[in-house]
């Protein structure tokens, strides 16, 4: 067992797998629960303290917005990045909420694909703790996925009569 962990220290993806919630006693498991809540609560807080990413006040108060409100509507204009607060809230609603399907629509499935294929390729390569999040994103012109280990899903959509079958918990 020593030896597997010396060899695998340099690689997160390598080392042995934290114990399950089953394992864990009750109060580690009250403890995971207040942190959980937490963080579902402040978005926010969960970006720049797990996810290391920086964020602007503007752009605290976009996430802060989507979170609060069950319809959130942002008119913006160009340079505000908007599509990397979609692509950041979409692993944010992914990582904090399992098995949840995050749909992002648009009128072409190029444009919906743009935001996987960009933005959150973007975070998986520059951020390790999203690396070690998402299990595989898949962008080709007929599919665009993002999975995540905690069974939660991105995927991309065409906005149109085609795409009723598609079902979602978290429609964009």
């Amino acid at each position: 067992q020593r030896e597997e962990n010396k060899s695998a220290k340099g690689n997160i993806f390598k080392q042995r797998k934290p114990r399950t919630v089953k394992e864990l006693s009750d109060d580690r498991r009250q403890k995971i629960i207040l942190w959980n809540t937490f963080f579902r609560r402040n978005p926010n807080r969960f970006i720049t303290s797990y996810l290391q990413i920086k964020l602007y006040p503007y752009q605290k108060l976009m996430i802060w917005m989507l979170q609060r409100s069950k319809l959130g509507y942002i008119v913006a204009s160009r340079a505000t990045s908007k599509s990397f607060i979609i692509g950041l809230w979409a692993i944010v609603l992914a990582i904090l909420y399992p098995n949840i399907i995050v749909v992002i629509a648009s009128k072409t499935l190029s444009q919906s694909g743009n935001v996987i294929k960009e933005k959150i390729k973007y975070f998986y390569d520059n951020f390790p703790n999203v690396r070690r999040e998402i299990s595989s994103i898949t962008t080709n012109p007929n599919l665009y996925e993002c999975l995540f280990h905690n069974g939660s899903a991105i995927r991309a959509v065409v906005s149109n009569e085609n795409s009723r079958s598609k079902r979602c918990n978290y429609l964009i």
